[in-house]
């Protein structure tokens, strides 16, 4: 529903799955990462009913509300990712998955955006940190 536009009906299912899954003290990671989910996470926060659990959840995430996390990663990324933690470089990454060096580029601009970090070694850092890796 987020996806297509429908905010005020996806803020109205998001929330009856957040008071839902409200159960105990068990908090329960809704999201992986996508904007969309994350979107809908820091809308209801301000939901008088599930507002209080969407806030844990967002804690559990380490994601204060109002704040924006890191972007998930994609399955590409993540193995671009890998091959650069293991040291190699932009010629052998781009030889090991088969792609142009401008690709491994593309991946790797796309890779520091979403991870908030300007550098190889910083991003690997911050996927470890992140459990992305």
């Amino acid at each position: 529903l987020e996806a297509t536009g429908a905010s005020a009906a996806a803020d109205e299912v998001w929330s009856e799955a957040l008071v839902a899954g409200d159960v105990g003290s068990f908090v329960r990671v809704y999201t992986d990462g996508s904007s969309h989910r994350l979107r809908l996470l820091h809308r209801a926060v301000g939901h008088p009913v599930a507002g209080s659990h969407a806030a844990r959840v967002l804690d559990a995430m380490q994601v204060t509300p109002g704040s924006h996390p890191p972007a998930a990663l994609t399955l590409r990324q993540r193995q671009v990712l890998q091959l650069v933690g293991k040291g190699l470089s932009d010629r052998d990454v781009s030889a090991a998955m088969g792609v142009s060096i401008s690709t491994t580029k593309t991946h790797l601009r796309s890779i520091y955006e979403r991870l908030r970090v300007c550098s190889r070694t910083a991003a690997v850092a911050r996927a470890i940190e992140l459990r992305l890796l």
